[in-house]
């Protein structure tokens, strides 16, 4: 029996290894996701670095309060030997000084648990305040919608509930000063009413303050919410180029970004017949295209084509050709962003309320009645975007908005033309300066978002590379658009030169980078 242990055990270890091998290899695969957290995006590293400083701060924390424990247990054990001591002698000069050394170590006591104190609500800060900058940066470079909207609904509840429990403590405090005001109609002592006014008194400095706390407490949740929403807005927007030759140029730009382009802006005169191979091929390609429709002969001058005036449109004089391109795009099918006669409100088009001889005032009655002819056929596809050029203030805007918009049954989507121009123009009329994203959409944006609640399109974009970084106006750009203009739904960008994305290697990396 003694020779046989050895071999049993070594069969009993091996068993066991086999055992625990099989329990290995039946355990389902769990996906990746369930393991790690939430899509960190391109910010992950700096997260990581910041859940680092949370733990080390609370390493800091836990050493912080076990130094003070161990700090106030001795202090207790030598109060206790005191006492002990000081309950058996009799001499009353023993017991005074026995009684001034209990009290030392009384204030002693006192100092530890002040300076504990202060250090533990220092490091708790500093963990708060290191864990809003992760929570933040999650949600500014989070690419995982499931984390962000669970995100939202938990923001949601929470500022929920601080409001039932805020009207619950203010409805508290004004039954007991109701109850107090009753008291005080009843009563005649003097002493009694002014007890009760100074508690009056207290529960409104409470009410107040109690009101104060909740106000902050809403700020936040609300700048939490609108900063998810914003992110969850930015997650959906759709990229789209203008370029010559789409056939060509579009699978080069797309191998270079490694991104599906959604959408493909392409300009075509009335004259022409809507270009519906072009649309299949990139319809085939999971590519919408928007179509800048221009009622002009472009090989003539702007301001000598009276047969384009915008009367002519509204008197019905080009019935024949707009009766033809809405069934050509009923005939297509699919969506399209249908958008005639944009940047009314500048002067270098046909179509322009102050050039060729029109009037600001008849630019509304030839959209509109485009748009007659269009839903006359059933051309339900075509999404109408009004597209002016961008304003450079919000006077301007509102301007604009009076003259040129056709109303809100006419229009499905609001669209913006804007490019920073660098320092690309100096001439006697105009001198081009480098302007930022908000400053050259700002302005417009603000208007129309607040004057409509249409969805708002960036039709034309761009960036020149004299005067500035064009990969910091990119970056700015994209992180502006994703963080605080959440109605912008789509943005396309007018890649030709000089305003070409691959113009520098670092525009192209910028633009890979912070577009998706």
């Amino acid at each position: 029996m003694m020779f046989g242990l050895p071999i049993i055990k070594k069969i009993s270890i091996r068993l066991i290894f086999s055992s625990m091998l099989i329990i290995v290899l039946l355990i389902p695969n769990t996906s990746l996701s369930a393991l790690t957290p939430p899509a960190y995006g391109r910010q992950r590293p700096a997260i990581k670095s910041l859940e680092n400083s949370i733990k080390r701060n609370r390493r800091k924390l836990r050493r912080v309060r076990a130094r003070y424990k161990n700090k106030i247990r001795s202090i207790n054990r030598k109060i206790s030997r005191l006492r002990r001591k000081a309950a058996k002698t009799r001499n009353n000069a023993n017991k005074n000084r026995i009684s001034a050394l209990i009290n030392r170590y009384r204030r002693k006591r006192s100092r530890s648990y002040s300076r504990a104190k202060k250090a533990e609500n220092k490091y708790k800060t500093i963990i708060r305040n290191l864990k809003k900058r992760a929570l933040l940066r999650s949600i500014a470079s989070s690419t995982n919608t499931k984390y962000l909207k669970s995100l939202l609904s938990k923001y949601k509840r929470s500022a929920s509930k601080a409001r039932s429990a805020h009207r619950k403590r203010v409805r508290r405090i004004n039954k007991k000063i109701s109850k107090l005001k009753r008291r005080l109609r009843k009563s005649g002592n003097k002493n009694f009413i002014k007890r009760t006014r100074t508690r009056v008194r207290k529960y409104r400095v409470s009410r107040r303050r109690k009101k104060a706390v909740y106000k902050r407490q809403r700020r936040r949740y609300a700048t939490m919410i609108k900063r998810i929403r914003n992110r969850l807005a930015g997650l959906r927007l759709s990229k789209g180029v203008f370029m010559k030759n789409p056939y060509t140029d579009l699978p080069r730009f797309e191998s270079k970004t490694r991104k599906k382009t959604k959408i493909f802006l392409w300009y075509q005169s009335m004259a022409e017949n809507f270009d519906v191979n072009l649309a299949n091929w990139l319809w085939a390609r999971g590519t919408k295209i928007q179509l800048a429709f221009e009622p002009h002969n472009p090989s003539k001058d702007v301001n000598n084509q009276p047969e384009h005036r915008l009367t002519t449109i509204t008197s019905g004089q080009h019935d024949a050709r707009l009766y033809r391109w809405a069934r050509q795009i009923k005939s297509f099918g699919h969506p399209v962003y249908f958008r005639p006669m944009s940047e009314m409100n500048g002067n270098w088009t046909v179509w322009s309320g102050t050039a060729n001889g029109n009037r600001p005032a008849d630019y509304v009655p030839a959209w509109r009645h485009i748009r007659n002819i269009f839903k006359a056929v059933g051309a339900n596809n075509a999404i109408f975007v009004w597209s002016p050029n961008r304003d450079g203030n919000q006077a301007a805007a509102l301007d604009t908005y009076k003259k040129y918009y056709p109303g809100n049954s006419y229009v499905d989507m609001i669209g913006i033309n804007g490019y920073n121009w660098g320092t690309m123009y100096k001439t006697p009329s105009w001198t081009s300066i480098w302007q930022t994203f908000s400053q050259v959409f700002g302005p417009s944006y603000r208007v129309y978002t607040k004057l409509t609640k249409k969805p708002v399109m960036i039709c034309e974009m761009a960036s020149a590379d004299v005067g500035g970084n064009k990969a910091v106006w990119i970056k700015d750009a994209f992180s502006q658009i994703k963080n605080n203009y959440s109605r912008i739904k789509i943005v396309v960008w007018f890649n030709i030169d000089p305003f070409r994305i691959d113009s520098r290697r670092a525009n192209l990396a910028a633009y890979k980078k912070y577009a998706y």
